[in-house]
C-alpha cells in the first residue's frame, strides 16, 4: 500500500516538475519572440529615419553634393537602406503569418484534433516561416551593419 502511495506521489511530483519546466520554457520562448520582433522593428525604424534624413536634406546643395556626387558608396548605402526596409517589412509580414498559423494549430488542438493533415500542413508552414525568419533576420543584421559602416566611413 505504501509503495502505491509513493508511486502516486512520485508521479505527481514529476508531473508538477514537467509543468514547471514547460511554463518556464514558454515564458522564455515569449521573451525570445518579443526580443526578435523588437530588433526587427528597431532596425526598420533606424533605417527609415536615415532614409528620411537623407531625403529631407537632399535640397541642401552641400549635402546633395556629399551624398550623391562625391562618393558612390553613399549611393550604395542608400540602396542598401531601401533593401533593409524592404526586408524589415517582409519579416514583419512573415512574423504575422507565423503567429496566425500557430494560433490556428492551437484552435484545432483545443477542439480535440491532434493528428490531421491540416495540423501537419500548418506545422510545416510555421517551420518554414520560422526558418525564413532566421535567414532574413541574419541577412538584415549584416546588411544593416555593412550599411552603417558605408555611411560612417568616407573613402576618398
Amino acid at each position: 500500500m505504501k509503495d502505491d502511495v509513493n508511486e502516486v506521489q512520485e508521479c505527481q511530483c514529476q508531473t508538477k516538475s514537467k509543468d514547471k519546466y514547460d511554463e518556464i520554457f514558454s515564458k522564455w520562448q515569449f521573451k525570445q519572440i518579443d526580443y526578435l520582433t523588437f530588433n526587427i522593428n528597431l532596425i526598420l525604424t533606424i533605417s527609415l529615419a536615415i532614409v528620411g534624413f537623407i531625403i529631407s536634406n537632399s535640397k541642401i546643395a552641400d549635402f546633395k553634393k556629399i551624398v550623391f556626387y562625391e562618393n558612390s558608396l553613399r549611393k550604395v548605402s542608400f540602396t542598401l537602406l531601401l533593401t533593409i526596409i524592404t526586408i524589415g517589412i517582409v519579416l514583419n509580414y512573415i512574423r504575422y503569418l507565423d503567429f496566425k498559423y500557430t494560433k490556428d494549430i492551437v484552435k484545432l488542438k483545443k477542439k480535440g484534433i491532434f493528428k490531421s493533415s491540416k495540423i501537419i500542413h500548418l506545422r510545416c508552414l510555421t517551420n518554414c516561416l520560422g526558418n525564413c525568419t532566421k535567414i532574413l533576420f541574419t541577412i538584415l543584421i549584416f546588411l544593416f551593419l555593412f550599411t552603417i559602416l558605408f555611411l560612417i566611413i568616407k573613402i576618398e
